[in-house]
């Protein structure tokens, strides 16, 4: 008997949903599902923390499960889906099938071997070696513990100190090698570390050439509040410097990937899309039943539906094929477009630039109109920023003004409100 999926026949019980979904390294959320053949893990109950295989639906609520035993300590029972959590892991296997043949899917399909790889697994496995430690294990546990917190402190304190002499640098100086030290080790050394004990401290840096404007404006960019370095961000794997060609490059390719990313979010509706495929010869009623005659020629009625099943997954493929190729055609015309139309305007404004200078130096009238029209603008602009200055001189006067008068005001009521209560308390009496 060949090792087939089951037909979808009962739709109600071949697969039940999972509310938690996964996300894919591309972005799109992915729904995991309770089916035959899909490994678990049990959450709750005397067997909790191992894991079993799906062999058959009981009802909307409960499942056929088996470890096998033999494997993972699991017997044949049936579990409520509330005790499962689902993994990643899926071999292929028959409905409701016997414990000699799970345990042979089992060890075919390497489930341990994969089962021990994952990241769910290994905590697992972290988790119960810590519940299993000795006391003098867990002191020892505590000593390292306090050993890596005193670690990190000092390693923290260091690099806050060079940041607080970072920020006492002066731009062009080089009579305090210090601070310029620390400089360029917040500006160049920090990002580069990913363990503490690797971190070069002694790192030779050439002292005798101050920062350059870029550079200091980079620092004064760190030195920000919430900015600066971050021993705790996750760094890429090239973590070492990258030159100016290769980060144009890649500039470039992320500006034109951001613009392919938007024009691939405008998609063409299903209706238009169908109406520029080719149809087809129609062919008649006898060659039809001809063919699938000749295509099921010896098949089972499980292996029938698995292979009119994987035509509808082909069908479906390949009209997403014919789509994407349409789009990219589309976006790659649309890019050539506005690359063309970003030269013409650029050589526009180089020309016109061009062309103005030339006749200011050919022409020192217009050269000292043009000048004198730049004066008045900028003084105009002074006056304007003068004036908006006053007037927020003005309502800030009238809001302490007010506030003053509030405040005397309560004063005043409250001196009352003290007399009067003398008055009453001297009438009692």
């Amino acid at each position: 008997m060949t090792d087939v999926k089951e037909p979808t026949e009962d739709k109600k019980t071949d697969a039940a949903p999972v509310t938690k979904k996964r996300r894919h390294a591309k972005g799109k959320a992915r729904t995991r599902y309770f089916e035959i053949g899909r490994v678990c893990q049990i959450n709750f109950g005397p067997y909790a923390g191992k894991i079993c295989i799906i062999l058959d639906f009981v009802d909307a609520t409960r499942c056929l499960i088996d470890g096998p035993e033999c494997r993972t300590g699991v017997p044949r029972q049936t579990i409520p889906f509330g005790r499962l959590s689902v993994t990643k892991i899926k071999i292929h296997i028959l409905r409701a099938c016997r414990t000699g043949l799970v345990r042979k899917a089992f060890d075919d399909g390497e489930v341990a071997r994969k089962w021990a790889r994952q990241n769910w697994a290994k905590r697992t496995a972290r988790a119960e070696r810590r519940r299993q430690l000795t006391d003098l294990e867990r002191f020892k546990v505590m000593r390292l513990r306090m050993k890596k917190s005193r670690m990190i402190r000092d390693h923290l304190a260091k690099l806050h100190e060079w940041r607080r002499l970072a920020f006492a640098y002066k731009q062009g100086t080089t009579d305090k090698p210090e601070e310029l030290l620390a400089a360029k080790r917040c500006l160049f050394g920090m990002k580069n570390y990913r363990n503490i004990k690797n971190l070069k401290y002694d790192t030779d840096y050439d002292l005798s050439k101050p920062l350059n404007k870029e550079e200091f404006n980079r620092l004064k960019h760190c030195m920000k509040k919430g900015e600066g370095f971050k021993p705790w961000k996750r760094l890429t794997k090239r973590s070492h410097k990258i030159s100016k060609a290769r980060s144009k490059k890649k500039h470039d390719y992320a500006t034109y990937m951001k613009i392919k990313r938007y024009q691939t979010s405008k998609r063409l509706p299903r209706a238009e899309l169908l109406a520029r495929i080719p149809k087809p010869a129609k062919e008649t009623l006898w060659q039809h039943k001809r063919r699938l005659r000749n295509l099921f020629k010896g098949k089972t009625h499980e292996e029938v539906i698995l292979m009119k099943r994987k035509y509808r997954q082909h069908k479906k493929w390949k009209l997403h094929i014919m789509y994407r190729k349409l789009e990219k055609k589309k976006k790659t015309r649309q890019i050539k477009h506005f690359t063309l139309m970003k030269k013409l305007r650029k050589a526009k404004e180089e020309k016109r630039a061009a062309y103005f200078k030339k006749h200011m130096e050919l022409n020192p009238k217009f050269k000292e109109k043009v000048e004198k029209r730049r004066a008045s603008r900028k003084k105009e602009r002074m006056a304007i920023k003068a004036k908006k200055l006053a007037a927020k001189k003005e309502r800030n006067k009238k809001f302490y003004a007010y506030i003053k008068e509030c405040r005397r005001k309560r004063k005043e009521s409250r001196a009352a409100k003290a007399a009067a209560a003398d008055a009453a308390k001297a009438s009692k009496k």
